[in-house]
């Protein structure tokens, strides 16, 4: 009976009367137990078919690749024949009569006509088996990890994924990673979305899910990993809401800046550009600027924009998580990159993202709608991402950046190449990629974020972008400004250029530069003065106005700690001042003389565990600065 069927089935008994005897026990609680209609649902879900497939709807998915309901009458007949012995009636059967014989027969027991009955042989005779098709493992396994209930059984559910794309972006993640194994870059992920709606249109979590070396089930685009400097945008968006322009000159010079530990940071190119303006300093890509931003703003302010841009990992951050964070010293995921960097071009509204189209997802409505920065912010970061002429400092003529379509980019590096980003965008869509690998090893060699910039330059011009430009600065004016100082410019400025502000801002007349004689000079801020006179002797002392001395570096109140594992004699910091002055400088350190300073004034001060107050004198004016040393 089909009863003793399911009993053999969930509890193989043991040969002879022993076995019979459990198999009727079994037997006799599932009739008790259950109707007969529930004891067959259970049969043809369980039913064995070979080739590891159990169950009539995945027999007819992988023998005909349709669901029961779509089979016809011979190809029914061909599976009902099949579990009678599946080594003998299913596909490589050891008798290639057997299949079609049992089946003509069958269909003839049943009714079919002569046409239909040769049919249902002939579907014996050359049935092959038609696994399941195996696409978008991630994209799959994200559905069921943030729908779980609603995916726990058989469903038919329609997403926004572009199969084509995603098997394409496939082809390119494994072309580049190929190119590059001997640089021990060994996997990658990449994720694309639609920016209006919000919809996932391509998921690729791995360069191969089967890859037990490199680990492929580990999903790239939802771990997190430090991003580098892809967390600046939302870094100068923050910065335009809270006042900043994009003329405001930030200084890309030598900071340590010292609290509960000291960071110095550095440049990519480990160089130092002086005064820079806000759209270069954010288009260049530069650390020391984004560091000074982050300082003077606010980590922890800085951190909860973040989460308000939807970086869910960043939730668990302690309350004041360290400069650091502007050169992405906290993981975060591609998915968050993403889904945040699409704000822009979106005109500063977060949308989360959605696996299919429409409001909602197996019943399950998309949250609100909010806004992370307002709609001149949004516009004029994709303006300064998209500028290729500011972005020539820190990246030169680089002309993957240069499509021949409107576009916007950020990439980075994490600390020793072991993660490798870019995000790219067009009105229309946003890309995603990560390069590095799952195992921890760094990247040999400076392969740089251009390669995963590649990728998604490819990744858009196979989706066919529509050259339309990016939305226009809104509620602002364009002004001519100084290349220089970022003011206004007078007759003195050599070069100007064009600049947006919004709507009822007009920029400062530029203090910097004055005629003497005829003759355009610099008269260089303080903080500027050492920087200049370090490019060009004598620059930095051609300063106007007020006597004037500040000790630049270190900040006062600096705590440095020693290297237990370095000589003593051999760690100190630089101490730095400016000012108007020019003249020689006397160095005191806790009252006592230990120098005289020429200027640019610079003084290495070897460590020692203490309390220490450091004064530059000159004959004019002083300046002091206290820090401490720790063991």
């Amino acid at each position: 009976t089909i009863t003793m069927q399911v009993s053999r089935i969930f509890s193989p008994g043991r040969p002879g009367l022993a076995g019979k005897i459990r198999e009727m026990a079994l037997a006799l609680c599932l009739e008790a137990r259950y109707t007969k209609n529930e004891i067959l649902n259970l049969y043809l879900n369980s039913i064995p078919f070979g080739h590891q497939v159990e169950g009539l709807t995945s027999a007819s998915r992988y023998f005909f690749g349709k669901t029961p309901s779509e089979l016809s009458r011979a190809a029914a007949c061909v599976l009902v024949v099949i579990p009678r012995n599946p080594s003998l009636y299913g596909p490589g059967s050891r008798n290639p009569d057997a299949p079609g014989s049992a089946v003509l027969a069958l269909a003839e027991k049943a009714g079919l006509g002569t046409e239909e009955a040769d049919e249902a042989a002939e579907l014996a005779r050359t049935l092959e088996a038609r696994p399941y098709p195996f696409k978008a493992p991630h994209f799959v396994q994200y559905l069921k990890a943030a729908w779980p209930e609603e995916l726990s059984g058989e469903a038919a559910v329609k997403t926004s994924l572009d199969l084509e794309l995603n098997t394409f972006i496939e082809e390119r993640l494994n072309f580049y990673l190929a190119r590059y194994q001997q640089n021990r870059l060994t996997n990658g992920a990449a994720l694309v979305i639609d920016n209006k709606t919000a919809e996932i249109i391509a998921y690729v979590g791995s360069r191969d899910f089967f890859d037990t070396l490199r680990p492929g089930q580990m999903d790239g685009v939802r771990a997190a990993n430090q991003p580098g400097s892809c967390l600046k945008p939302f870094l100068y968006a923050m910065a335009l809401e809270k006042g900043y322009q994009p003329n405001t000159i930030l200084p890309d010079l030598p900071l340590d800046l010292g609290g509960p530990e000291v960071f110095v940071p550095m440049n990519f190119d480990n160089r130092f550009h002086g005064p820079v303006r806000f759209r270069v300093a954010l288009a260049s890509s530069l650390n020391v600027p984004a560091v000074y931003l982050v300082s003077k703003l606010g980590a922890d302010r800085f951190s909860r924009f973040l989460i308000n841009a939807g970086f869910d990992s960043l939730k668990s951050l302690k309350a004041n998580p360290g400069e650091g964070i502007a050169l992405g010293s906290e993981a975060v995921s591609l998915f968050e990159l993403v889904q945040a960097f699409s704000v822009f071009p979106r005109g500063g509204e977060f949308r989360p993202l959605i696996p299919s189209a429409g409001e909602a997802f197996l019943g399950v409505r998309q949250r609100e709608t909010h806004t992370v920065c307002g709609r001149y912010s949004a516009a004029l970061i994709c303006d300064i991402l998209s500028d290729n002429f500011s972005r020539l400092l820190g990246f030169g003529p680089n002309p993957v950046y240069n499509t021949a379509f409107p576009s916007m980019w950020k990439t980075g590096t994490a600390n020793q190449f072991q993660h490798i980003w870019a995000l790219g965008a067009t009105p229309e869509y946003t890309v995603g990629i990560w390069l590095g690998n799952f195992t921890g090893e760094t990247v040999i060699g400076s392969t740089g974020s251009s390669i995963p910039a590649k990728i998604a330059v490819e990744i858009l011009e196979e989706m066919g972008p529509s050259g339309r430009p990016f939305q226009p600065v809104p509620d602002s004016r364009r002004a001519e400004i100084c290349a220089l100082s970022g003011g206004s410019p007078g007759p003195a400025c050599g070069s100007t250029l064009p600049e947006y502000f919004r709507a009822g801002v007009n920029p400062e007349p530029c203090a910097w530069h004055h005629l003497e004689r005829g003759t355009s000079s610099v008269s260089w801020p303080p903080l500027f003065a050492a920087w200049a006179a370090s490019r060009k002797p004598g620059a930095g002392t051609g300063l106007s106005g007020e006597t004037f001395l500040e000790i630049t570096q270190p900040r006062n109140g600096s705590v440095f700690f020693m290297d237990p594992g370095t000589e003593s004699s051999s760690q100190g910091i630089r101490i730095e001042a400016a000012g108007t002055d020019g003249g020689p400088a006397e160095v005191t350190v806790n009252g006592i003389k230990t120098a005289v300073l020429t200027y640019p004034y610079s003084y290495f001060f070897q460590l020692k565990p203490g309390n220490w107050r450091v004064t530059i004198r000159t004959a004019e004016t002083e300046a002091s600065v206290q820090f401490q040393v720790k063991p």
